[in-house]
């Protein structure tokens, strides 16, 4: 038994059967906005996240085998490693201020 991957389904199904029982899933992504949680593929919508996990499908097809790629995280940016300021660095800033300021 293989683990199906098609969105909103989840249910194990035997690759060998050739339609099996059918896939019943959903073709569009996950929206969540001002609070609902929906599928932009279907007109469903709730407030409760349990719920919206338990809405049933709006397309029927072959269940799908493939684990999709993970999504990369653009809005994080390579780590930086910061050291800590050492006593030069901080007199160095100090005078910087007092220059900037007096001038």
């Amino acid at each position: 038994m293989v683990l199906c991957y098609n969105k909103g389904c989840g249910k194990e199904f035997d690759p060998a059967v050739p339609n099996g029982e059918g896939c019943i899933y959903h073709s569009g992504a996950p929206v969540f906005h001002e609070g609902y949680k929906s599928w932009s593929c279907c007109e469903k919508r709730t407030t409760d996240f349990t719920e919206f996990l338990n809405i049933k499908g709006c397309c029927k097809g072959a269940h799908n085998s493939v684990k999709p790629a993970e999504p990369v995280n653009t809005r994080a940016g390579p780590a930086v490693k910061r050291e800590p300021p050492t006593l030069l660095s901080s007199l160095i800033s100090r005078a910087a201020v007092k220059v900037l300021t007096t001038a």
